[in-house]
């Protein structure tokens, strides 16, 4: 039998084992740069990509709407989608855009939802919260009149007996008033302040300016006046403690005894009675009380002054002594007097 020389056959292995190396290192050649590939795409599609005006920086809380969470992926899925921002206080949602896969063992793996109207969301939250809180202040600007109280006693030592129309002494102190009071509120504004107006007074006569005629005692603009009766004037204005406003003046000067209660304002300029009364005795309102339970709205500019005024002219008034009124709490209760309370129920900004 022919044998191969044991040289030759060794050189054939080496060459079989050179050829081997040979295809493995060509192999390695092209594998290299796919798996360095596949390192950059699993790196790439684990972060989270956030879009402009994403909602990946969390949720708005101040404003209401709610951000989106950047894109979180399970492991090997990846799949996020974005929601929009939803504002439950008026903004719209934003739009879904749905994450790409991410790589098997990437947490976090997609792309954040588009948030950019969960920004607008927010915004639209914070302008309706903002709307509120500007509500609440500008009930704070009318603070000075709500559950405010005109109080015009009787003197305190009187014994108040339950005849009609009976009159009360009264204290000089309080038989004439001129009470200042300051609204608040931003003076670049003016307010419309709906006030609900309660309480008991004598009744009084003024012309020249526009009764309401929801509630027929509220009385804008004009003057007091004895009705042209002189018989009926009692006292002058010259008589009383403090300098009257011309607005607010009878054009004769002259007062017939019965209460005048009277509110100015600054800005916009106006004064209002409160105790209208049509009604006659000869040439002077009836001595008699009357329950007042009326709603109005007048125009107050921020940081207004208020003048409330009380005038009697007189030394005694006819007086409430055994009446309530409901809402209105007073010492003494029933309160021995007249008096008028200031509730603010509702306070708006007029249309500049």
């Amino acid at each position: 039998m022919y044998r191969r020389p044991k040289k030759l056959a060794l050189n054939r292995l080496r060459q079989i084992e050179w050829a081997r190396d040979r295809t493995l290192s060509r192999a390695g050649h092209v594998l290299l740069p796919l798996c360095w590939l596949c390192t950059v795409i699993s790196a790439c599609s684990s972060e989270a990509v956030t879009p402009s005006g994403s909602a990946g920086n969390g949720a708005q809380i101040a404003g209401g709407g709610s951000a989106a969470a950047a894109g979180r992926g399970n492991a090997g899925i990846g799949s996020a989608v974005g929601g929009g921002g939803a504002s439950p206080a008026g903004g719209g949602a934003g739009p879904e855009v749905a994450g790409a896969s991410g790589s098997g063992a990437s947490p976090t793996g997609g792309f954040a939802g588009q948030g950019s109207s969960g920004a607008a969301g927010a915004a639209a939250g914070s302008t309706a919260q903002g709307g509120s809180a500007g509500a609440e202040n500008d009930l704070a600007a009318a603070a000075v009149l709500d559950h405010y109280q005109l109080l015009d006693p009787c003197q305190a030592s009187y014994k108040a007996v339950a005849t009609p129309g009976d009159v009360c002494p009264q204290d000089t102190a309080v038989k004439n008033q001129a009470i200042p009071l300051q609204f608040a509120g931003d003076a670049a504004v003016t307010y419309n302040v709906t006030l609900h107006v309660r309480g008991i007074m004598e009744g009084y006569w003024y012309s020249g300016g526009v009764l309401d005629s929801a509630n027929m005692t509220f009385y804008t603009g004009g003057v007091p006046t004895v009705g042209g009766y002189s018989s009926a004037c009692k006292n002058k204005t010259s008589e009383l403690p403090f300098a009257l406003p011309a607005e607010i003046t009878p054009s004769d000067n002259c007062w017939n005894g019965f209460n005048m209660f009277a509110l100015t304002v600054s800005s916009p300029k106006q004064h209002y009675y409160l105790n209208y009364t049509a009604k006659k005795d000869n040439d002077r309102p009836p001595h008699a009380v009357y329950p007042s339970d009326y709603t109005v709205t007048i125009p107050i500019q921020g940081q207004a002054k208020l003048q409330f005024y009380v005038v009697g002219s007189d030394e005694h008034e006819c007086y409430n002594v055994n009446q309530l009124t409901n809402g209105v709490n007073t010492t003494p209760s029933p309160y021995i007097g007249e008096f008028v309370q200031f509730d603010v129920t509702r306070v708006t900004r007029a249309q500049q």
